[in-house]
């Protein structure tokens, strides 16, 4: 858990390295606000139902199973699960489930995304009528926070459900729940509100409350965040060193009203590319992203800029090129590693050396191939085929010759593999397909296979396939050094 700056253990006496865990499959996404939003929502005339609304949409976005019900952590006067039902209908009931944090069975309620998209956590009763904690009395004055305290205990749950992609949303704290001058006194034994998360509270926030980029992207707009009503909030202190925590909002004195925290990156798959071959020397792909956001492209290697779909390069150089793009989310996470296709822009003949592919037939030049001439005759009757010559002419200096025969005694082959000696670019090969004088007599499915490589050029494979009761197929292959693929088409360089 100790990977996750948005979960902190403030109070707990324990070694860091000891929580420290693999990177998480996925991530969630937290939003911490200073808006009392449920109880504008359900008591001052449905002011800050957009924000309740555009909140949860985003968060439950991101879960693994977004139609999962919300998990809402409220008591009292559940103005909570007033606001859901309100956005959403069905709460209590099949759009969330409502768990007092006080009651015993809180200990015990699973925390997890099998059966939560979001958590909801109510705002403070310090707001001036909100649900959660107990108000200061008595003297000295001091708040009590059962709630928070029941909360804090299951941070580890709470940390693991964000750690498989898992929505949580946190209402305001009050002027006094991070324990910030002004606010009453906390005793030994009370947990303040915003512990199980990054950011104390801090100084009280006053409109009018502005959104930043990052705001708008999630939905949120301007009615949302002011109304007639929305007079003071609580702030948030900076977000502490290694947050991911992006704020969303701020106040006339450009304190963080608003904080959201999203660490999972988005990823991009392209949806259509040429196939190989350009007819021009313009492409278009389009693609798509697993979540809301924008998009990077680049081609070669070239820098990256933004882009949408469909994308179409033009204007580039004859051979082979790599589309590259990435995806960014509403966050700013940008996808890692970027999603890649490649294609070929025919042009002229190739010119060796230059290690461009430019007739697009899948070899680059920067190599010479062997050359070699071949002669052949077979014999066969309607059982077995037996080789009458075999000879070889022309060949590179320096080429290496091997000959292989598959299929076995079964098939007739008198060898598996063998290594044959060039004399002044000449072999010939019939005689090693006799034993004890006799000519092997190969049967239906065995393959002949002559290879000629040397260093640095393109190999010539001859291949021979023994048919039934007629002559062998034959067909002349090449290989790349490198590569143990043989290709049909060899190429023609200049």
């Amino acid at each position: 858990m100790a990977r996750l700056p948005h979960i902190i253990r403030l109070w707990v006496l324990v070694a860091v390295a000891a929580l420290v865990l693999a990177p998480p499959a996925f991530a969630g996404r937290l939003i911490e606000s200073g808006h009392d939003a449920d109880y504008h929502c359900i008591n001052l005339g449905g002011n800050e139902c957009g924000f309740v609304e555009a909140s949860l949409n985003y968060l439950r976005a991101g879960a693994p199973d977004p139609s999962r019900p919300i998990l809402v952590l409220d008591r009292g006067g559940l103005l909570a699960a007033h606001a859901v039902n309100k956005v959403y209908g069905g709460c209590p009931g099949s759009t969330c489930t409502v768990v007092d944090p006080r009651n015993p069975s809180f200990t015990t309620t699973a925390i997890d995304t099998a059966h939560w998209s979001a958590i909801y956590i109510a705002s403070d009763v310090n707001c001036g009528g909100c649900d959660l904690n107990n108000a200061p009395s008595g003297s000295p004055s001091a708040a009590s926070t059962p709630d928070s305290t029941a909360i804090y205990k299951r941070t580890d749950d709470i940390a693991a459900f964000f750690d498989s992609g898992g929505g949580i949303l946190v209402g305001a704290g009050a002027i006094d729940s991070g324990g910030f001058s002004g606010g009453p006194t906390f005793n030994a034994n009370n947990v303040p509100y915003y512990s199980f998360i990054a950011s104390a509270g801090a100084d009280n926030a006053s409109p009018p409350f502005t959104l930043t980029s990052l705001g708008t992207r999630l939905g949120l707009t301007n009615s949302d965040i002011n109304c007639s009503l929305c007079f003071t909030h609580n702030s948030f202190g900076f977000p502490p060193a290694g947050s991911q925590l992006r704020v969303a909002e701020i106040d006339n004195a450009g304190r963080f009203v608003t904080l959201v925290q999203d660490s999972d990156p988005p990823h991009a798959s392209i949806t259509s590319a040429p196939n190989g071959a350009t007819a021009s020397s313009s492409a278009t792909f389009g693609f798509k992203s697993n979540e809301p956001g924008s998009f990077q492209c680049s081609v070669d290697n070239g820098g990256y800029s933004g882009c949408s779909t469909p994308k179409t390069v033009s204007g580039l150089p004859n051979g082979k090129h790599t589309f590259n793009v990435r995806a960014v989310d509403l966050v700013g996470n940008v996808q890692p590693t970027p999603t890649s296709a490649t294609f070929c822009i025919p042009g002229g003949p190739e010119i060796v050396g230059n290690k461009v592919d430019e007739n697009c037939d899948g070899f680059s030049a920067p190599f010479d191939k062997i050359d070699a001439s071949v002669r052949y005759a077979f014999r066969f009757t309607t059982r077995v085929t037996t080789v009458s010559s075999l000879n070889l002419s022309k060949i590179t200096k320096g080429a290496k010759l091997k000959v292989s025969c598959s299929g076995g005694k079964r098939k007739g082959c008198p060898f598996k593999s063998k290594k044959v000696k060039v004399k002044k670019g000449r072999a010939k090969l019939a005689k090693i397909f006799k034993r004890k004088h006799r000519t092997a007599k190969l049967r239906k499915g065995a393959k002949i296979t002559v290879s000629l490589t040397k260093s640095g050029l393109i190999s010539k494979v001859y291949v021979f396939k023994v048919k039934r009761a007629k002559l062998p197929s034959f067909a002349t292959r090449c290989q790349v050094p490198g590569s143990r693929k043989l290709h049909s088409s060899c190429p023609v360089f200049k």
